[in-house]
């Protein structure tokens, strides 16, 4: 775990080493799996809290929890599905969709800065864009490295991935299930 946290520190830092290894290591997509599905985790944790012990053994909370999770990992596919789509077939550049998928998740935990932004702002809509930025500035990088694209036709792919993304959470969230 020490190397993906070392991945993690300098992809925070929009270096140039984490994309190359993440391009080149397949074993990189678990530990981006991981890094999503520990951001979820402590995201919920940080949203929702433990009031007492009797909490922890409550049906619902680890209902919850579950879907809280498996909310956080369809958002990760469907932002890396349509990033990869607009860069493949909008911008017609080159790129491996599972690369993409890693940077994604290296780029996930990002979105923690939405709950130290909330706790000082009650506005969840600008926490989100607050947590967003950064998040778009670390796949831009990775999209600018490996489809070999400038940066600002990079950052519109991601800003199109996080978009579409977010409007297709939102529609399945209105929908009767």
């Amino acid at each position: 775990m020490g190397e993906v946290f070392s991945r993690l520190l300098q992809t925070l830092r929009l270096e140039r080493d984490p994309f190359v290894w993440m391009d080149l290591n397949d074993r990189a997509t678990g530990d981006a799996l991981l890094l999503v599905v520990g951001t979820r985790f402590i995201w919920f944790l940080g949203a929702v809290g433990f009031g007492r012990f009797n909490d922890l053994i409550d049906f619902r909370v680890w209902d919850t929890l579950v879907r809280w999770i498996i909310s956080g990992l369809f958002f990760w596919l469907l932002f890396a599905a349509i990033t990869w789509a607009v860069i493949r077939y909008l911008l017609e550049a080159g790129g491996d969709f599972a690369t993409l998928l890693r940077i994604t998740g290296f780029a996930y935990p990002t979105l923690l800065v939405i709950l130290f932004v909330d706790s000082f702002i009650a506005n969840p809509g600008l926490a989100f864009v607050v947590g967003a930025i950064w998040m778009l500035a670390i796949v831009a990088r990775g999209v600018q490295f490996v489809s070999d694209l400038p940066i600002d036709r990079a950052g519109m792919a991601a800003v199109a991935g996080l978009a579409g993304a977010t409007i297709v959470i939102q529609v399945v969230r209105g929908l009767p299930l």
